[in-house]
């Protein structure tokens, strides 16, 4: 099954590259490729932990110090959102 992401998602992960890309190009290709692997191993079956920041219907899982949220429509996984779980969460705008 294909997880979709969300137009936001992408733009958060090439927010998160550049970033990373202001030490090492192989750095910042790791960690967006390490999100993304993780975030498309989701299935609609397995929810991961939801938290006071989301909407009830979200739920987030981690890599590294990103938390990756999601949410389950019409039996397919979407990516809304990638955020450093190091930042404020009130930043976390569902």
């Amino acid at each position: 099954m294909e997880v979709k992401w969300s137009k936001k998602s992408v733009a958060n992960l090439k927010k998160i590259w550049k970033f990373y890309a202001k030490e090492t190009i192989k750095g910042a290709n790791s960690v967006v490729k390490g999100i993304k692997k993780k975030g498309d191993t989701l299935t609609p079956n397995i929810l991961h932990q939801t938290e006071e920041n989301l909407r009830p219907d979200q739920y987030r899982t981690i890599y590294k110090y990103f938390k990756i949220v999601y949410k389950v429509k019409n039996n397919q996984v979407w990516i809304l959102q990638v955020f450093d779980a190091r930042q404020d969460p009130k930043k976390l705008k569902p």
